[in-house]
């Protein structure tokens, strides 16, 4: 059974398929897209959290580091206090 289509309903159906494929494609971009933006953003929390972590243990050291300066001033001041007492 042969069907007979006017060139303007083939036009029109011509149309309507490539913008279908138009729309399905920027859907498919768009999902591209978000998963390369998802992959960025998991790497950069990553590096941002492998620094944080760096920062703490360099932090804890210097309060460490502090606290052993507090204790050897105060030592040296008992022992000045001490000196000039007796």
């Amino acid at each position: 059974m042969a069907t007979n289509f006017s060139s303007e309903v083939i036009v029109q159906l011509s149309k309507l398929i490539v913008q279908q494929i138009k729309l399905d494609s920027l859907n498919e971009i768009s999902i591209q897209v978000q998963n390369l933006i998802d992959i960025e953003v998991k790497l950069q929390t990553a590096s941002l959290n492998d620094e944080i972590t760096k920062l703490k243990i360099e932090n804890d050291k210097l309060r460490k580091d502090h606290e052993t300066q507090n204790l050897q001033i105060d030592e040296l001041s008992r022992a000045v206090w001490t000196t000039n007492v007796s």
